[in-house]
């Protein structure tokens, strides 16, 4: 497959995996990682899923199937600091990809050869943003964070979709009906994709093919049961932190308003940084024109930038709805209309930049794919200079990330060991015949760790594996 790569796009792949290694190596110090992403891949690699987790810490049962993936494959018999590789493992995949889309045929038509110059420019345009942008590929390479694998699944989906349009051949539309389910299991702010297999099976039932789309119905239900069994024991909701089929009523149950607050305070702080439920309830008592602004302060500069041209080709889609309507075939209708669900949830509900790409990203490809045909973008995207020009001023900057992280934030010795997770501050008590460990940073600490004394924990049984259960 490497070998197929042309000369400039794979040294921009050499150059994006040799950064992988030399962030990744190095000591991971993300706070959420230390607060709880660590804490819940540990949780899972010691004991099955323990009832009512989420008296310990709400954040620790969020049960992010990638946590699971990544309580799999850590190999602790590196060192004892725990270092966590996956996610750069699925960074390189994400290059690779890029980058073989960026090696087109030179033995094509012209008309097809200027189509294939048209897309190679889109893809290092989004190679660009995912890695100026900190949330993307940066903050996924030094941290345990689902966050931008959950987006490359939501846009492994809707690719997967678009290729069912040129070929017959039904495995694309599985692999997206799978890459869909996988995107849920992994951060729930992907939830707006499900409706993605929901149009693929009403299809198939009106083109009369029952077979396939009771498969993909089955299919689905056995890839998400896992998940949402688990939810249901740590937490008492299949969808937490939702109460959506609110079903169930044991004893390790989460209160519904206990609930309904770790929300609200989900949403304060995906606006702006709040400091505890009491500020998050107020920040949500200000009205849209006091704290949009608020929150486009703390958006960076690419994030900006890419809800600006949003912005902008909306506009534009909206003056000539009609033609682009009467243009696009119906996967490219299903597309447009699953990512702008997408983002306006994500605009409700967690409006952080980083929740959101999976939607963003296609809706913008989407409003701004009638503008191919704009003479001016279409010279100039049907340019093969161009995507050679953009490919050869991204390598030059990753090379010259790669001297300043080498100089700043390596060590010769983290190829061969890794810093891995930062060794946390911890205590640890005795809480009626069970040891726990106490911090405000768990990070890898033993196995549970929680916040707080030992009144806050009432147990369930004798053991820990019984489960916890509320006041």
């Amino acid at each position: 497959m490497i070998r197929s790569i042309n000369r400039l796009p794979l040294l921009l792949f050499t150059l994006c995996s040799l950064l992988i290694l030399v962030m990744g190596t190095y000591e991971i110090i993300h706070p959420d990682t230390l607060s709880y992403h660590a804490q819940a891949i540990n949780v899972m690699e010691k004991y099955k899923a323990i009832p009512g987790l989420v008296h310990l810490r709400y954040e620790t049962a969020m049960t992010s199937m990638w946590f699971s993936v990544q309580a799999i494959f850590r190999f602790n018999f590196i060192h004892h600091n725990n270092y966590l590789f996956l996610n750069g493992c699925v960074l390189c995949w994400f290059f690779l990809f890029i980058c073989l889309k960026l090696t087109s045929p030179d033995n094509i038509q012209s008309e097809a050869k200027g189509k294939t110059n048209y897309q190679l420019t889109n893809w290092i345009l989004l190679l660009i943003f995912t890695s100026i942008s900190w949330t993307q590929i940066r903050l996924t390479a030094v941290s345990a964070s689902p966050d931008f694998i959950t987006t490359l699944y939501i846009w492994a989906a809707f690719y997967s979709f678009l290729q069912t349009r040129a070929n017959n051949n039904r495995v694309y539309t599985y692999l997206a009906v799978l890459f869909c389910c996988t995107a849920i299991t992994i951060k729930l702010s992907a939830i707006a994709i499900a409706l993605l297999p929901m149009l693929i099976v009403c299809k198939l039932f009106t083109q009369k093919k029952i077979k396939p789309a009771l498969l993909i119905i089955g299919s689905s239900v056995l890839i998400s049961l896992p998940y949402l069994v688990r939810n249901i024991i740590t937490t008492g909701y299949p969808l937490f932190p939702s109460t959506v089929f609110n079903l169930f009523n044991f004893d390790w149950k989460l209160d519904e308003t206990q609930v309904y607050g770790f929300q609200r305070y989900i949403t304060a702080y995906a606006r702006f940084p709040v400091a505890g439920y009491d500020e998050a309830e107020k920040a949500l008592q200000l009205s849209a024109s006091k704290w949009i602004p608020l929150w486009w302060n703390e958006l960076v500069l690419p994030d900006r930038l890419l809800l600006c041209t949003i912005l902008i080709l909306s506009l534009v889609f909206l003056i000539k709805l009609k033609i682009n309507i009467r243009q696009s075939d119906y996967t490219n209708r299903c597309i447009l209309g699953i990512a702008l669900t997408g983002s306006l949830i994500w605009m409700m509900s967690a409006p952080a930049t980083r929740f959101g790409t999976g939607f963003l990203i296609p809706l913008c490809y989407s409003l701004g794919a009638g503008l191919k045909n704009v003479s001016f973008l279409k010279s100039s995207f049907e340019d093969r200079k161009l995507s050679n020009i953009l490919t050869m001023l991204v390598s030059l900057l990753v090379a010259f990330y790669i001297g300043y992280r080498i100089i700043y934030y390596f060590k010769p010795s983290q190829i061969i060991r890794p810093a891995g997770v930062k060794k946390t501050v911890y205590t640890t008590t005795n809480c009626k015949g069970n040891r726990f460990s106490v911090s405000d940073n768990c990070s890898f600490a033993p196995a549970p760790c929680f916040q707080g004394r030992c009144e806050h924990i009432l147990l369930r049984g004798n053991s820990i594996t019984d489960g916890f259960k509320g006041k």
